[in-house]
């Protein structure tokens, strides 16, 4: 699967992102033939301990045609986003990204046929204002599968319907009410 990464460097080689620490242990072992060779098989840790690998191109291509792994277990980046000196830092002051320390489970999460986004996960797990934000786009998206038209209420809890309203006409947070004075 290959991703966009941002608009910036769109022309430049894909980077590749994985947690496979044979393809790790290959890439950063094997013999490259040319100084070109070296820097496109150049593979490291993202983090010490994190078991998050970004490049190794040449060694995952072997491991997957020798039958090791799938191809999902890769994700292929091309473009990125690039900031002048302090700009992130300064954009990250005004609210306008948040910084998460994230799982490793989470973030090599296989992301084909989630139910959402792997954002609206994490923001979720992030929890308080975040996870509203995730909630309030959700809603204002159109390209997601809702079960808004279905009558089925297995998937709400406490027998609320889609819309959030029990089977006697309570509202989801009239229950929680209920709940809290109890």
């Amino acid at each position: 699967m290959v991703y966009q990464g941002g608009s910036d460097g769109l022309d430049d080689p894909g980077l590749l992102v994985h947690g496979n620490p044979d393809v790790f242990q290959a890439a950063t072992t094997g013999g490259a033939a040319t100084a070109a060779d070296a820097s496109a098989e150049q593979c490291r840790e993202i983090s010490r301990g994190a078991r998050i690998y970004v490049g190794g191109v040449s060694a995952a291509v072997e491991a997957l045609a020798s039958g090791q792994g799938q191809a999902l277990d890769y994700r292929l980046f091309v473009g990125r986003k690039e900031w002048a000196q302090g700009e992130l830092e300064k954009e990250v002051r005004q609210g306008l990204w948040q910084c998460a320390a994230c799982a490793r489970p989470v973030a090599l999460k296989q992301c084909l046929s989630l139910p959402k986004p792997l954002w609206h996960e994490v923001m979720e797990l992030l929890g308080g204002d975040a996870e509203m934000l995730s909630q309030f786009e959700l809603v204002q998206r159109t390209d997601l599968d809702t079960d808004d038209d279905d009558d089925d209420d297995e998937d709400h809890p406490e027998g609320l319907s889609a819309s959030g309203q029990s089977d006697n006409g309570s509202s989801s947070d009239e229950i929680e009410d209920k709940g809290a004075e109890q």
